[in-house]
C-alpha cells in the first residue's frame, strides 16, 4: 500500500482494488462500475466490448492488416489466380514470400461471397429499412458470379434465404445477372 502526504500534511493512502467491480444505478456520466473496495472506477464501462480473436499465436494487428488486405484484393482485382494475387501482395505485405497464397485467395474468395450477400441483400430489401446499403455496379456484380461459379452462386442464394428473403425474390436477382453473363460468354465466343 502507497502512503503519500499532502502540503497540508494529510496523510494519502491509496487502497488496493478487490478485483470485482458492480455498477452504481446512481451514476449520471462516465464509467458506471466502481470497484467495492477502493471505490476506483472498475475496468469496463457497462458495456460487454467482444473482439474477434486472431488465431493463436498471431499478431492481432498482423490478422487485421491481413483482412483489410483480404477485403481490398477481394475488391479490386479483376482475376483470381496466384500471379494477380502476387503482384498485389508485392505491392502491400511487408513479407510476400510469407503469405501462403492459396490461403490467400479462398479468403479472397469468402470476401467476395461476403460482399455479393451484402449487395444482394440491400438489393432486396425495402429502400426506407434504415440499414445501411451496399451497392455495387451492375457489372461488378456479373463478373464476380461468372468468376465464383454455380456452386458458389447456390451457397450464396441459401444464405440469402436463410436470413429472410423469399427464394423466388433472390432468384430472380441472380436469374437477370446469370442471364447476361451466358449472354456474353456466347458473344464472346466462350
Amino acid at each position: 500500500m502507497t502512503v503519500r502526504w499532502t502540503d497540508t500534511g494529510v496523510r494519502l493512502a491509496d487502497v488496493p482494488g478487490s478485483g470485482v467491480g458492480r455498477i452504481d444505478r446512481n451514476a449520471r456520466s462516465g464509467n458506471p462500475r466502481h470497484d467495492t473496495r477502493s471505490g476506483k472506477f472498475a475496468v469496463g464501462s457497462g458495456v460487454n466490448k467482444k473482439q474477434v480473436a486472431p488465431p493463436a499465436n498471431v499478431d492481432p494487428m498482423a490478422y487485421k492488416r491481413q483482412l483489410d488486405a483480404v477485403r481490398d484484393a477481394a475488391r479490386q482485382l479483376s482475376e483470381l489466380n496466384e500471379a494477380s494475387a502476387l503482384d498485389f501482395l508485392k505491392g502491400r505485405a511487408q513479407a510476400p514470400e510469407q503469405v501462403d497464397i492459396a490461403n490467400f485467395l479462398a479468403m479472397v474468395t469468402e470476401q467476395r461471397k461476403a460482399d455479393l450477400i451484402d449487395i444482394a441483400d440491400a438489393s432486396l430489401r425495402e429502400a426506407d429499412d434504415g440499414k445501411i446499403r451496399v451497392v455495387a455496379p451492375d457489372g461488378l456484380v456479373r463478373e464476380h458470379i461468372s468468376q465464383l461459379g454455380s456452386a458458389a452462386v447456390g451457397e450464396i442464394m441459401e444464405r440469402l434465404e436463410a436470413m429472410g428473403h423469399k427464394r423466388s425474390d433472390v432468384r430472380k436477382f441472380f436469374d437477370n445477372r446469370i442471364e447476361a453473363v451466358e449472354e456474353a460468354e456466347k458473344a464472346n465466343g466462350r
